[in-house]
């Protein structure tokens, strides 16, 4: 079973994807170098989705890390 997050970063690469091939003009797919170019293109944008969902993700795990432990520091009552 997925996790909510694997599904949301599928959805979004998915939806991203097809609006990049909607803005895609069909006729430069009947040249083979453009299909190339077009797949390297399709490529990357996928690797720059998935870069900024795992920085966001990292991001999200430092501010964890340090805001939860601090919240406890803050909420403890002092031993005077």
């Amino acid at each position: 079973m997925s996790s909510p997050s694997a599904v949301a970063v599928r959805d979004a690469l998915s939806t991203a994807v097809h609006k990049y091939q909607a803005n895609s003009s069909p006729w430069k797919a009947k040249f083979k170098n453009r299909h190339l170019e077009c797949s390297q293109r399709k490529a990357e944008l996928i690797d720059t989705i998935l870069e900024l969902t795992l920085q966001h993700r990292l991001r999200m795990l430092t501010l964890m890390t340090i805001a939860v432990p601090l919240m406890f520091l803050s909420s403890a009552k002092p031993s005077c």
